[in-house]
């Protein structure tokens, strides 16, 4: 008997496993919602990759892609002065929010991820709901504000200007801007008084050269008020007064001399009804 064969062909194909491998955000994530102070100390979060995914896969498919980036339209990348993305500890990266006292950064700062291998970038998960830094002013919302002490002042009318610097008021937190004012029981001396509320300065001038009504037959007791604010949100304020003593020049030997006249002898004759020179 003869041999008879047969033969059959088939197609086998290979089919890279990573393309499709799937990689699961892990819930919860390990990053909180944090908020950063200005002039605070940094604040970390440490992080692996075994506790942002897992991953289905029998197979190596090589290194795991890890990026953070804002959840905006664009997506765009963290701010570098602001977030510090070190991973330089294996297993123990960090993702911080570096120390900043620039208040143009206070703001909330909504962020994802997205982990992806290395080398197969089309087969990405990212993560879902966002955690977020939120970055605050604390002069928005100040502690509070402490007035300091203050000495009552003299100026006589027709005198030189004469100034006074206020101390300065205590803020908590001590870096919050302070704004000034002023305020006094009379505005008939506003025109003798006047401040400049810089707040490095904080200085009162005194000065009238002619205005005998603002200082009496003597002088007269004036209060100035000072008022202080800081703040945005919350306001914290705070107040301190002093006296002003406007004097009058008059009765001050230091403006005023009498000087006596010198007065000649004369000779009166009787029945003369106008003397010569008296």
């Amino acid at each position: 008997m003869g041999t008879k064969s047969a033969t059959a062909t088939f197609v086998m194909t290979l089919v890279d496993p990573c393309l499709t491998t799937q990689l699961t955000i892990i819930d919860p994530d390990p990053f909180e919602d944090q908020t950063y102070i200005l002039r605070a100390a940094q604040i970390d979060q440490i992080w692996n990759i075994d506790n942002l995914i897992t991953k289905d896969t029998l197979v190596d498919c090589g290194a795991l892609t890890v990026e953070f980036f804002n959840d905006d339209t664009d997506q765009s990348d963290l701010n570098a002065e602001i977030f510090l993305d070190d991973r330089t500890t294996a297993s123990a990266f960090n993702l911080a929010v570096k120390p900043t006292e620039d208040t143009a950064k206070a703001n909330e700062y909504p962020i994802k991820y997205r982990v992806y291998h290395t080398n197969y970038s089309p087969n990405i998960v990212t993560l879902a709901v966002p955690f977020v830094i939120t970055i605050t002013d604390p002069c928005d919302k100040p502690v509070g504000l402490t007035e300091s002490a203050f000495e009552n002042q003299e100026y006589t009318i027709t005198d030189d200007a004469k100034t006074y610097q206020i101390p300065v008021f205590t803020p908590d937190p001590s870096w919050c801007t302070i704004t000034y004012s002023h305020s006094v029981t009379d505005t008939a001396i506003s025109a003798a008084v006047t401040f400049n509320n810089d707040a490095a300065v904080r200085e009162f001038t005194f000065n009238n050269s002619a205005d005998l009504s603002l200082c009496g037959l003597t002088s007269i007791d004036y209060t100035v008020t000072v008022n202080a604010e800081i703040g945005m949100t919350e306001k914290q304020t705070a107040s301190q007064t002093f006296t002003l003593t406007l004097k009058n020049p008059c009765i001050d030997s230091n403006f005023v001399t009498l000087k006596a006249a010198v007065l000649l002898n004369q000779i009166y004759e009787l029945h003369e009804h106008d003397p010569v020179g008296f």
